[in-house]
């Protein structure tokens, strides 16, 4: 057994590195590894099927997620990368309900948040599932977000009354309306169900007509407009970066070590009252502003060896707001040994290193925080995304040199981590951004180089909704309104073109998508540039220009394998557009660059078979011939070149050459063991040229070797007629041997045909 864990582990260990590397292959055989050991590990069988996800191998996914599921139905990850493997199959209904029965039990184990993110997956896979919307219904109003409830109750209302199910509509809208007794959406829905309308088409209207933020009326009784002056003045001075909340922590923390037990001040070289006396100085001193006395006497507590990280952060950010950088970047170094000082550490850094020009330095402390938090608030399976997410992020601009480019991005990271409500916003980013596309380091840095984050939020989050509910209309508005605000946001233009697309205008997304493309292109942002083109040829392959520039930016890029097979679609495409003539150019084109692809032999290969297929329905036998002869030269096995050759150079009236190509053929394939491919090719050869005695010669002397003994007399038979035909009686003596050899039934009627022939008669 010990020696089953161990390599267990060791496969497990080697797969983790495969996973960190994206080496799927190399994931999936150590996951194989740790399975043969333990067929029914949950980690290796959700492991593996991670790995067969990113290898789009769905089908052996689900297999591997289901043995999972069946040794433990309530596993959250397993039953999350289910949902995930069965969307990518189109079973969206499916996906949908295995969302359902997640979000199921996260609720019953109480973890309310992760149970309304699973629900929202299952509607974004299935909006019609009912059972999804109507526990988020629910959930929402137990947290107090009426809005979203009552939308929820009314989409159930919806699909309810499209089912004829009108009795339970209804029952749902008055629930919606005991929620928000005055909401004008819910008074439209009851009134549309009443008059035999639909909700639907109601709702759609109605929010197209309805503003976006309604005015709300002040309170009007002056005590309130106080309290609420009070708590907004009480926010304003709340610390908001991660600093500040350290910085406000530490504090908190040397207020209370007055109240701790002498013992655990053993070995300083001062008693707890003096201690005590010490902090109560220097918080003083810092009260009052006195920083350089604030220093001196935080200093004293430290070299009496009081080791604590409050004391070297508070001491830190002393030295940082007096100037004295390089003292405060010792002793925040020496405060993040502390967990709960890190992140505070890591931005206090990050303004150190600001204020010292040393912009690389600045950034990657900053962008430390952003990686942490999120990572805090990620579900496990993404975890190694996100990181990898992040150092992709900090090496971009590092790999670009450019110093100014990169403090400037290290403020906006500083500002946006400065604002209200940073680590919620860093969640809902995470979750409308990449939810659908997985995570784009692109889009991230736009998101958090965008000034107007809570107008992007805001609008990304309630496009998603409205698409939900099909209200494109007010989706499109919402995002014309963002614009205004964000003009330089580039994904709320994408996510236009995203809502033309679902109303099938695809003119209009097709245009914006390409008219998005060509900033990016502009910015330099090429990964970008693919993705959008990619896009806009799953809906227009036929789309050759795109298709064109696209090969370009692979090259560009120097990715040549994935331009050759864009190359080699868009071949088709000129062809399928009877543009034959760019078609056969195109596949020219690649030719030229197959040197430089990993595996040359394979794409040229397969490129000239492509154009031997072209000048074939072209009846252009002499280029058929060349473009097969090259494929001979570099695969000389390619019995299908080999064969085809052998038909052209009889077409090209080269017997010679055909012969000699078909019995080198013969043999190669007799090697391999595979005469019934030379039988199959001979006897089609033979329907087209039954005149040809070389080919009935070559068929019988095969039935023979093949010990198809009456098939080879009745093959030999029509070979010595055809001989005897053109005069050639020698020729024909032979033939009637090689049948007596095989001694047919009336082999005595072919001794007297021989002696005929030999005589003369």
């Amino acid at each position: 057994m010990a020696g089953k864990q161990k390599v267990y582990e060791e496969s497990m260990r080697i797969a983790a590195n495969f996973i960190w590397d994206h080496n799927w292959p190399g994931a999936v055989k150590a996951y194989r590894a740790a399975l043969q050991e333990f067929p029914d590990d949950p980690k290796a069988l959700v492991g593996l099927a991670t790995a067969y996800f990113e290898l789009e191998q769905y089908e052996s996914a689900m297999r591997a997620l289901q043995r999972a599921l069946k040794k433990n139905p309530a596993n959250h990850e397993a039953l999350g990368r289910m949902g995930q493997v069965l969307e990518r199959l189109g079973r969206l209904a499916e996906a949908a309900k295995t969302y359902v029965y997640a979000g199921n039990l996260h609720a019953k184990e109480g973890n309310l948040d992760e149970a309304i993110t699973e629900w929202e997956r299952a509607i974004r896979a299935d909006p019609d599932q009912i059972q999804a919307r109507n526990n988020l219904a629910h959930a929402h109003a137990r947290q107090g977000r009426k809005e979203l409830a009552v939308s929820e109750f009314i989409a159930v209302a919806a699909i309810l009354q499209d089912n004829n199910q009108l009795e339970k509509a209804a029952e749902y809208l008055h629930r919606a309306r005991q929620l928000a007794p005055a909401d004008s959406f819910v008074e439209a829905a009851l009134q549309a169900l009443q008059a035999g309308k639909s909700i639907r088409e109601v709702q759609q209207e109605l929010a197209k007509s309805t503003p976006f933020e309604e005015e709300t009326a002040l309170p009007a009784a002056d005590e309130d407009l106080l309290s609420f002056a009070a708590l907004a003045e009480e926010e304003e001075k709340a610390p908001r970066s991660p600093r500040e909340q350290a910085e406000q922590k530490a504090m908190e923390e040397l207020a209370n070590i007055l109240f701790e037990d002498s013992a655990n001040f053993q070995g300083l070289s001062m008693s707890k009252p003096e201690i005590d006396m010490l902090i109560g100085q220097a918080i003083d001193w810092q009260t009052r502003g006195d920083i350089p006395k604030a220093i001196e006497t935080y200093e004293q507590i430290a070299q009496a060896g009081l080791k604590r990280g409050a004391v070297s952060f508070v001491l830190a950010s002393l030295y940082l707001q007096n100037g004295q950088i390089e003292q405060a970047i010792a002793h925040f170094q020496q405060a993040k040994t502390e967990p709960d000082y890190a992140l505070g550490v890591h931005y206090a850094l990050g303004e150190c290193y600001k204020q010292q020009e040393d912009s690389a330095s600045a950034l990657k402390h900053f962008v430390e925080v952003l990686k942490t938090i999120d990572i805090q608030s990620a579900p496990p399976p993404r975890k190694p995304e996100i990181t990898r997410l992040y150092n992709e992020l900090v090496n971009r601009y590092l790999r670009e040199g450019d110093s100014r480019k990169i403090m400037h991005f290290a403020n906006s990271v500083a500002s946006f981590l400065s604002s209200r409500d940073y680590r919620q916003k860093i969640a809902e980013a995470r979750q409308i951004l990449f939810d659908s596309d997985g995570v784009s380091v692109s889009a991230w840095i736009e998101f958090l180089e965008t000034p107007n984050t809570d107008v992007v939020l805001s609008a990304m989050k309630r496009t998603a909704e409205y698409l939900r509910q099909n209200l494109p209309m007010t989706a499109i508005e919402t995002c014309y309104q963002a614009i205004e605000k964000a003009p330089h946001y580039l994904p709320l233009h994408l996510r236009l073109a995203e809502i033309y697309m679902r109303q099938e205008n695809l003119e209009s997304s097709i245009n914006k998508y390409l008219a998005v493309a060509e900033v990016y292109r502009v910015r330099g942002n090429l990964q970008q540039v693919i993705e959008i083109y990619q896009k806009v040829l799953k809906v227009a392959p036929m789309d050759v220009a795109v298709r064109q520039k696209l090969v370009e930016l692979y090259i560009g890029q120097n990715n040549i394998d994935a331009a050759m097979e864009e190359y080699q679609i868009l071949a088709d495409a000129y062809y399928q557009l009877a543009q034959v003539e760019k078609s056969l150019e195109t596949y020219q084109e690649a030719l030229k660059l197959s040197p430089k692809a990993s595996n040359p032999k394979r794409w040229q290969v397969d490129l000239l078979h492509r154009t031997a297929d072209i000048y074939l329905q072209r009846v252009d036998w002499a280029n058929a011939a060349r473009a097969y002869s090259q494929i001979v030269q570099l695969s000389p096995e390619d019995d299908k070149a080999l064969l085809s050759l052998v038909d052209l150079y009889y077409k090209l009236a080269q017997t010679d050459k055909a012969l000699s190509l078909l019995d080198r053929t013969t043999t190669l394939l007799a090697k391999q063991g595979r005469l019934d491919r030379i039988l199959e090719f001979l006897q089609d050869m033979i329907q087209l040229r039954p005149q040809e005695m070389p080919l009935h010669e070559r068929l019988a002397a095969l039935y023979v070797k093949l010990g198809m003994r009456e098939q080879a007399i009745a093959q030999y038979d029509h070979l010595g007629e055809l001989q005897l035909e053109a005069g050639l009686r020698d020729d024909a003596a032979r033939t009637i041997q090689q049948i007596i050899a095989l001694e047919p039934e009336n082999v005595e009627g072919y001794k007297q045909l021989l002696a005929q022939i030999k005589g003369g008669i």
